[in-house]
Parts: structure tokens; C-alpha cells; sequence
């Protein structure tokens, strides 16, 4: 094998490795949406809109600053090794009841040493997961949490 098709074998497997790294972030903050709607116990993962003709997520993932859930995770964009996202979480005083509230965290996703590095903007929201362990995410959703709670309780003293 000649140097370049040494160095071109190199370059090829460098690109299929940051493929999967990116494709792999991506796939999980999705996943991380779908995980924390079943941590906080909603009765059902999605409502229906006021016109009752189309459904809409409880907890969702959008780019930086937009309102509009992604429709694919590979709308996701990543730079310095982590992807920058905001979830959504959607509260409401009854079921079925309008209007909404929403409320939007700034997350970040990353890898290093095998672990997941998450994180937010907002205070005590961080964590290093296991990848296959089910509790590390839980501490995380936890965190989470703790956090609206505190939001919530910062935006009854307002009033």
C-alpha cells in the first residue's frame, strides 16, 4: 500500500468515526425527550391542538431558540464535540385544558471516554451517563426536575 492510500485509508476512517459520533448525539437527545416524558410521569406522551387535528409532544427537542420540534435528529447540529439543543416540556393546569405553558431548558450532549456528557444553562443540570446504565439518565431527569420546580416556584413569587 502506497503512503497515500495509507493516509486515505486514515482519512476514511476518520470521516465514518465522526459520522457516528455526531449520528450517535443526535439519536440520543431524541431519545432523551421520549426518556424524561416517561420520567415525569405524563398519562400520555402527546395532546391534541386546539382544533383537535393534529398532535402535538408533551416534551420535545428544537434547535437552539426555535419553536418548532425537529422532525428529524439529524436536524441536529453539533460543534466543538457536542450538539446544542432545547427541550421543551409542556405544562398544563388540567388535561385537555388551553392555553399551554411551555418551558425551555438550553441543553448540550457530548462524549468523552465512553461516557455522555450532558448538560445545561441552567444551574445544578449536569451529568456524565453510562451509556447502558438506566440510572445515570435518571439522576439527570431528576436534575431536571428539580430545576422547573424551582423555575415554577421563582415565577409564583412574581405574581
Amino acid at each position: 500500500m502506497s503512503r497515500y492510500e495509507d493516509l486515505r485509508a486514515a482519512f476514511i476512517k476518520q470521516e465514518e468515526d465522526e459520522f457516528e459520533y455526531w449520528h450517535d448525539l443526535q439519536r440520543r437527545a431524541v431519545l432523551f425527550a421520549k426518556d424524561l416524558t416517561e420520567f415525569l410521569e405524563y398519562p400520555k406522551p402527546d395532546y391534541e391542538d386546539l382544533d383537535g387535528g393534529k398532535n402535538h409532544r408533551y416534551v420535545y427537542i428544537t434547535k437552539p431558540g426555535s419553536k418548532d420540534e425537529i422532525r428529524n435528529f439529524t436536524e441536529l447540529e453539533g460543534s466543538r464535540g457536542a450538539i446544542d439543543f432545547d427541550i421543551v416540556i409542556t405544562l398544563e393546569r388540567d388535561r385537555g385544558t388551553y392555553p399551554k405553558s411551555l418551558f425551555r431548558i438550553a441543553m448540550h450532549i457530548g462524549s468523552a471516554n465512553g461516557l455522555l456528557r450532558v448538560w445545561s444553562d441552567v444551574a445544578n443540570v449536569k451529568a456524565d451517563i453510562v451509556k447502558d446504565q438506566p440510572s445515570s439518565y435518571e439522576a439527570l431527569y431528576q436534575q431536571i426536575f428539580e430545576a422547573l420546580k424551582v423555575q415554577l416556584a421563582a415565577r409564583s413569587l412574581l405574581t
